[in-house]
């Protein structure tokens, strides 16, 4: 039996392109806010468990 050389481009490249796919179709689950809306409120307030950072200049 001859031993097959596994060609891993091939399969990176797959991998790849399936994990750029499915960002694309689940990108709304993974960043549910809208990237325009700010909060002028809680500009003065300090970090809390909704807004972990909060850089004040």
């Amino acid at each position: 039996m001859k031993n097959k050389k596994i060609d891993y481009k091939f399969y990176i490249i797959l991998t790849l392109a399936i994990l750029i796919i499915l960002i694309t179709v689940f990108a709304n689950y993974l960043a549910p806010y809208n990237p325009d809306y700010q909060n002028y409120e809680a500009i003065s307030q300090a970090p809390n468990s909704t807004y972990l950072y909060c850089k004040n200049e």
